[in-house]
């Protein structure tokens, strides 16, 4: 009825990878609240019955943020990236993030990160399909926001994609094939 995987890190650097996941609440969870990077690798599929297939989480201390996900699927959210420390956040998802009442990928940043990149395949969610919110302060060096699709984007009561920045933040949205 937990967690698949259930990472919490108070150290520097935190890594988790795994191949196929599934948990009654999280497929895979990893929380950093230590100083370095943290990154989530999955080969297969993570489920979370309940909240995100992955769902990944970097304290203020952290410096980097990085999801690699093939499918994902969860309750709520395929994956869920929540980071409020400085540096990049990258997810890359390359098969179908499914967010049955939330969304396909969910992506958070705070004032001291710097770039967001979303490069996804396909994506389907209740509300967005994918959903950004990079919170960079104007100014900080390379903060733009990237996403980028590839495959097929859904969304449900919301938007296919929903970009939120602030202001004098770039966002970029590149539709390479597929549909939104």
């Amino acid at each position: 009825d937990g967690d698949g995987i259930r990472a919490d890190n108070y150290g520097t650097d935190v890594t988790v990878t795994a191949a196929d996941t599934h948990g009654g609440y999280n497929g895979i969870i990893a929380q950093h609240y230590g100083t370095g990077a943290l990154q989530v690798d999955s080969t297969g599929t993570a489920t979370g019955d309940r909240s995100a297939g992955i769902y990944a989480y970097a304290d203020t201390s952290s410096t980097s943020a990085t999801i690699n996900a093939v499918d994902t699927k969860g309750g709520s959210s395929g994956i869920n990236l929540q980071h409020f420390g400085t540096g990049p956040v990258t997810i890359t998802s390359t098969g179908t993030a499914i967010g049955d009442t939330g969304n396909g990928v969910d992506a958070r940043t705070s004032s001291g990160s710097s770039a967001l990149n979303v490069t996804v395949n396909n994506a389907q969610g209740g509300t967005h399909g994918i959903r950004t919110r990079h919170e960079s302060a104007a100014g900080t060096p390379g903060n733009e926001a990237t996403i980028t699709v590839t495959g097929h984007i859904q969304g449900g009561t919301g938007y296919g994609i929903s970009a939120e920045s602030l202001a004098g933040i770039l966002t970029n949205i590149n539709v390479e094939a597929g549909s939104v």
